[in-house]
């Protein structure tokens, strides 16, 4: 995190040209979980949260 921190902070300097920063991320196979496709309980869901009630 120390090298990415430096390089957030090199954005800064429009003067030093093009950037580029490559990322390696851990390969390891998680337990994949899907969303609901239910236009109601999405709607809902979405109305809970902004604080109305339920259709």
């Amino acid at each position: 995190m120390i090298e990415v921190e430096a390089f957030a902070s090199s954005l800064q300097d429009v003067t030093a040209g093009p950037r580029f920063a490559s990322a390696k991320i851990d390969g390891a196979n998680l337990e994949r979980v899907l969303s609901s496709r239910d236009g109601t309980y999405i709607v809902n869901r979405i109305r809970g949260s902004i604080g109305h009630t339920p259709i």
